[in-house]
């Protein structure tokens, strides 16, 4: 009875009911889509990570790392793949003149592998391709020229070149989001990614290390799972990474102190050299100047001579005129020759 009492409801409010089967049928489909995107995302997400062999773990050192560091990393249990790389932050130059903080990347890597979404691969160590999933990128195309520099430094002491020219574009897993972080250059935020040949990099240590641990891809990237999986790895890489580091750190120490102290050396020679020129120069100022002072005395010893004399010549002459005045010789006998033997004549005879 209740049957056929609900089929003869259902056939007298077909429409109504046929409505609020498809709303509820809607409904829950759309439900069951929504609490099954986020695994379908976390699974294709997972699937490029485990095809592009997006790092597990990232390590950096403001020390750098050296191959040493590398190969004891590379022994530690449970890590798969190293990878050494280096990287520089630098500035673009641009011609409305904002700055352009853009960071160089090495471009092969058996880890975070790059994907080339246009253009091609570089073939010359100028050539270079960006980060293609940024705002920053859509500013560029194939074959523009860039050029970059540093406000510190020669950019040349970092990197070979200093202009390169745009041959491709890729996506590269370790840079998923839009925002790239923050920079190395007053903490200013990235705005552009190139990667470019590793050969091009003058530094003999590397920035940064990547690692894939074994057994990682069995799980499903970003799920809990994933990272209990890497904390339970994280602290015995910790403990190595932090060990090497130290290892790293004092051998550079040294070399510095080594470098410190032949600087040292030579500094303190230079300024034995120095100081005995200066001892010497003295030594020649002060002989300079006694001989200055003698020189001086020996003048004012002529000029007393020479006052005395000019004193008995005063003298001599007065004595001269009155005699001459009482011989009634005129003045200007000196400007006579036969005037003046007459009186030295007559001055002998008077002897």
């Amino acid at each position: 009875m209740f049957k056929t009492d609900t089929y003869r409801l259902i056939r007298k409010t077909f429409k109504r009911f046929f409505s609020l089967l498809m709303i509820v049928l809607i409904g829950s489909g759309f439900m069951m889509g929504l609490f099954s995107t986020p695994t379908i995302m976390r699974q294709s997400v997972d699937v490029y990570d485990d095809e592009y062999h997006l790092a597990d773990i990232q390590l950096l050192s403001p020390y750098g790392f050296c191959r040493k560091d590398i190969g004891v990393l590379m022994k530690t249990e449970g890590v798969e793949n190293v990878l050494a790389s280096r990287f520089r932050d630098v500035y673009l130059i641009e011609e409305d003149g904002e700055k352009t903080v853009a960071r160089f990347e090495e471009i092969y890597r058996k880890v975070n592998r790059l994907k080339l979404t246009e253009g091609r691969m570089p073939k010359k160590d100028d050539e270079v391709l960006l980060l293609a999933n940024i705002n920053m990128a859509e500013s560029f195309s194939l074959g523009d020229e860039i050029e970059i520099y540093l406000e510190d430094r020669d950019v040349k002491e970092d990197l070979t070149y200093d202009h390169f020219t745009i041959v491709g574009f890729a996506d590269c897993p370790l840079y998923m989001a839009r925002t790239l972080g923050a920079s190395t250059l007053n903490n200013e935020d990235m705005e552009l990614v190139i990667f470019a040949n590793n050969n091009i990099f003058r530094s003999e240590y590397y920035s940064t290390v990547y690692l894939t641990l074994e057994g990682s891809e069995k799980t499903l990237s970003y799920s809990k799972e994933y990272d209990d999986f890497i904390d339970s790895r994280m602290t015995d890489i910790e403990n190595v990474a932090a060990e090497q580091q130290s290892y790293h750190r004092d051998n550079i120490v040294s070399e510095y102190e080594e470098e410190l102290n032949s600087k040292i050396e030579e500094f303190n020679e230079k300024k034995a050299e120095g100081q005995q020129e200066l001892d010497d120069a003295k030594r020649q100022l002060d002989d300079a100047n006694i001989r200055i002072i003698s020189t001086e005395a020996e003048i004012e010893v002529l000029k007393n001579t020479i006052s005395s004399l000019k004193i008995k010549l005063d003298s001599y002459l007065e004595l001269l005129e009155a005699d001459l005045e009482e011989r009634g010789i005129p003045s200007d006998i000196f400007e006579n020759e036969e005037l003046i033997k007459e009186y030295i004549s007559a001055l002998s005879g008077e002897r």
